[in-house]
């Protein structure tokens, strides 16, 4: 996944303002729901609501071992 990334384009993707943490809850939210379908935003940053792709899925669990990794080493 990282290898094609470009630096905002999560932040891009999920429509969070690039000062802003990305949430895990809408991360998670995306990861759980099945590719096709829209994932709503439990929380107040970003999209309301977004169509989840195969990159889109991709990006969410990539950005979401990110955070587990560096969450662990501190």
């Amino acid at each position: 996944m990282f290898k094609s990334h470009k630096p905002g384009s999560g932040h891009r993707t999920f429509g969070v303002k690039k000062g802003e943490k990305l949430p895990r809850t809408f991360l998670q939210e995306v990861v759980d729901t099945p590719i096709g379908k829209v994932a709503h935003n439990p929380t107040l940053v970003g999209k309301r609501s977004i169509k989840v792709t195969k990159l889109v899925k991709s990006r969410a669990n990539g950005l979401l071992n990110a955070i587990r990794v560096t969450s662990r080493r501190k």
